[in-house]
């Protein structure tokens, strides 16, 4: 299996960027790409970092609710300072009240007990 490394996939990125695609339709098929893997799960977790990653993650999310799932998403760092893309989805689960939870020292021993319980993440 071939793995991209960050700046290739960053180029990758910027290359159907600059012939005609938005950063929401390649956030919006990554995700469609993604929904898949997880139909045969009920409780879920998904990790989003601030970049345009954590933007699939969160569109992810939000499609997987959609489809009745119990998702709860698990953002790391200060959501104030994710990529436009990022900002936007998440902007969206939490005006679709989605379970968005800062990842924080404070809060390892919740997510470690979440993780007992998640089916997948």
């Amino acid at each position: 299996m071939y793995i991209g490394s960050q700046n290739q996939l960053k180029a990758y990125d910027q290359y159907l960027m600059d012939h005609g695609y938005s950063i929401y339709e390649l956030v919006d098929k990554a995700s469609d790409c993604l929904k898949k893997h997880f139909m045969d799960y009920d409780q879920i977790g998904l990790l989003v970092g601030p970049g345009n990653n954590g933007a699939d993650a969160l569109s992810l999310g939000i499609k997987l609710a959609n489809e009745g799932k119990d998702v709860k998403l698990y953002y790391i760092g200060n959501h104030q300072k994710f990529s436009a893309g990022n900002q936007f989805y998440f902007d969206i689960c939490e005006n679709n009240n989605l379970t968005l939870i800062e990842l924080s020292d404070e809060k390892l021993d919740d997510f470690l007990k979440d993780l007992s319980v998640l089916d997948v993440m």
